[in-house]
């Protein structure tokens, strides 16, 4: 039994994600694809797929060829009931899988602590239930879900980003933000951006420092999401035939 965390950058991954799903006894098999790495053709004994995010468009199939495997894994997975977490671009991947869209966001990078709001559904979502109705999370993204495929249900809003999290079915979830990443990896999307800054009229080390205050709270957060993955959406008991469990019963 395996967890599959489906990379589209070389970064440390998971990060916060990965932490906590280790510390709850998954095997976590990562997947580079964006370097060529084969993505997995049998899913009977996989515990759940993780897609993070990464700098690329979901937009551009032809200059990443990737995507379309991606996503038809993604779609069978669903199907087949194994549970999903898309984040950031694996959450649009996950959209247009299922028969949403994804578009460029009007103006500047959404970048750094945002205020994400829980919908009346997100606020008894397992996943989510556990944090305020209003708490702040990391974003940093360009492209953004502008329509749900027709079976998911809203679970948080942003004022600038509308759809920040949503769920299709019972284990199929999206996140726009970023609840995975620890210090680190904000460091390492700061030290990849520096045309985003220069648009913003902000230097990378006035970023980071506006960011140390809000980041501690957000790691408690994070972990909370994540036990609820490990332990509800994920477990490493579940049955490997397809079967998961109906976390809204």
């Amino acid at each position: 039994m395996a967890t599959i965390i489906l990379e589209h950058l070389p970064s440390r991954g998971a990060g916060l994600l990965g932490d906590v799903l280790r510390e709850f006894g998954h095997t976590l098999k990562h997947v580079r694809v964006c370097d060529g790495h084969s993505l997995p053709v049998d899913l009977d004994h996989v515990t759940g797929i993780v897609s993070l995010g990464g700098p690329q468009t979901s937009m551009d199939d032809e200059a990443n060829p990737w995507m379309k495997q991606e996503r038809s894994l993604l779609l069978e997975a669903h199907r087949r009931g194994v549970p999903i977490l898309g984040i950031c671009l694996g959450s649009q991947l996950l959209a247009q899988a299922l028969g949403g869209r994804v578009e460029r966001m009007p103006g500047l990078t959404q970048m750094g602590y945002h205020p994400i709001d829980l919908t009346p559904a997100g606020r008894e979502d397992p996943l989510l239930a556990g944090i305020g109705w209003t708490s702040l999370q990391f974003e940093f993204h360009q492209d953004h879900v502008v329509e749900l495929p027709a079976e998911a249900q809203l679970l948080a809003t942003n004022v600038e980003s509308h759809i920040q999290a949503w769920v299709a079915g019972t284990s199929s979830y999206g996140f726009q933000f970023h609840p995975e990443f620890d210090w680190q990896l904000i460091e390492e999307a700061a030290d990849r951006s520096d045309r985003e800054f220069k648009e913003a009229g902000i230097t990378k080390a006035r970023f980071l420092e506006q960011l140390k205050p809000q980041y501690p709270e957000a790691r408690r957060l994070a972990r909370r999401i994540f036990e609820s993955v490990a332990l509800c959406l994920m477990p490493v008991d579940r049955a490997s035939s397809g079967l998961v469990r109906d976390l809204h019963h």
